[in-house]
């Protein structure tokens, strides 16, 4: 038996093909459209004209409350131009770290999305890394590419690249494209 086969408090429900909580939960809806449905739904075998004015009232407020909402949406886009946390602010806090770059696993991501990736702390000039993917019995590997002025090289050189344990622990990694 299910609990919206009992009614407590009158029968005004049951009748209902649905009702109106089972709706207002199937539909994700707030405190104030429910119970504007809710209202609407059984003013004829309830209360009448007051359940259609109290209907009315959580629309007010429901309006009033959407207003509100969008005006602080609308101060928010104002006041900022980027990135916005939508997070709980202490579980953004004890999250965000201040860094100049990235660990060496978020460069490795951006890699297999098809980034190129690099360290600041590296001594040569126009060094990067980029990820080849597995084809058919060739596995997957990095590879580094560094410029050279060469006849031989004139797109540079690219040789298969492993990681040092420096390079794993750095956090100065960065997305060049």
């Amino acid at each position: 038996m299910s609990a919206l086969d009992t009614q407590i408090g009158g029968g005004h429900y049951k009748g209902m093909k649905i009702q109106p909580m089972e709706y207002s939960m199937k539909n994700g809806l707030d405190a104030c459209q429910h119970t504007a449905i809710k209202y609407i739904s059984r003013f004829r075998e309830k209360g009448g004209i007051q359940d259609l004015e109290k209907a009315k009232h959580c629309i007010d407020m429901l309006i009033e409350f959407e207003r509100q909402r969008l005006n602080e949406v609308e101060q928010i886009g104002q006041r900022h131009t980027g990135y916005i946390s939508w997070s709980p602010k202490e579980q953004f806090d004890q999250a965000y770290r201040v860094t100049d770059g990235m660990t060496f696993g978020l460069a490795i991501e951006a890699m297999r999305q098809g980034k190129r990736a690099a360290r600041k702390g590296w001594n040569g000039v126009g060094l990067w890394l980029e990820y080849i993917p597995a084809r058919g019995v060739d596995l997957a590997f990095i590879r580094m590419s560094y410029p050279v002025n060469s006849r031989a090289y004139p797109e540079g050189a690219r040789v298969p690249w492993l990681a040092s344990q420096t390079d794993m622990l750095a956090d100065d990694w960065m997305i060049l494209d």
